[in-house]
């Protein structure tokens, strides 16, 4: 079971969370989007950053995914957008290159 409130495990029989103090109510499983505290949900960054490289802007790529992976850090989001996206940049940057010297 998990608590409500700051989604920690707790056992079946517990009163109160261990964690936070708060009253035990019968949770099956912490929200998706909330654990422990951080916001999981990918951020604005990571998806600016995947969408500038699906559609070749490479340097807008490479900036929003830098500044997505830097604020992950602090906050605890995930970052696979984020490294998507300046992957796509990447390969659009080898591709440029590449057709340029033919």
């Amino acid at each position: 079971m998990y608590c409500g409130n700051c989604a920690s495990e707790i056992k079946d029989y517990a009163k109160y969370c261990p964690n936070c103090g708060n009253i035990a109510k019968p949770e099956p499983s912490p929200n998706n989007y909330v654990q422990n505290g951080h916001n999981s949900s990918p951020s604005g960054f990571s998806v600016a950053s995947l969408i500038f490289g699906i559609i070749a802007i490479q340097i807008l790529a490479f900036i929003f995914g830098g500044i997505a992976i830097s604020k992950a850090k602090q906050t605890g989001q995930p970052t696979g957008l984020a490294k998507a996206g300046i992957i796509l940049g990447i390969v659009w940057t080898i591709i440029a290159v590449c057709l340029y010297f033919l």
